[in-house]
């Protein structure tokens, strides 16, 4: 017997026999997945097309996937309260500084490192030499 919703199993004559605890998990395992859907897919499986396209140099494309893998990874925490995965936001911190759009840098670094879950120290770093190469960009660098 499975006790399991996943992804999105409708309700059975057996989901009556399991406890209120269990029910309450499922249908957050439920939701959380929902959550978690960046264009059609959970975010997870964005990684490997991802890699592809910044290979293939689409990064206009990757841009895109990527920001949806960022707003879907924070739908999921509001959800389930675990933490917020760092590749995406690196990965496209990492594609605006080749293209060198830093105020772009420093917002997605930023948007990481303010959000109540992230591992500050993750991006810290980065977030900092993108500041330092907006500043020198804008022309406001001592």
């Amino acid at each position: 017997m499975t006790i399991s919703m996943w992804p999105f199993k409708k309700k059975t004559k057996q989901d009556e026999y399991l406890t209120p605890r269990m029910q309450e998990h499922l249908e957050t395992e439920r939701r959380a997945n929902e959550a978690a859907q960046a264009l059609g897919r959970h975010y997870v499986d964005w990684v490997e097309p991802v890699k592809e396209l910044k290979r293939q140099g689409e990064l206009a494309e990757a841009e895109r996937v990527l920001l949806a893998c960022v707003d879907a990874v924070e739908r999921e925490f509001a959800v389930t309260g675990f933490g917020v995965a760092p590749w995406y936001y690196e990965q496209l911190a990492v594609i605006y500084r080749k293209q060198e759009r830093y105020a772009d840098e420093v917002a997605i670094l930023d948007r990481y490192v303010q959000h109540p879950s992230a591992r500050k120290e993750a991006l810290a770093d980065r977030l900092v030499k993108a500041s330092q190469l907006w500043a020198r960009q804008a022309g406001t660098a001592k």
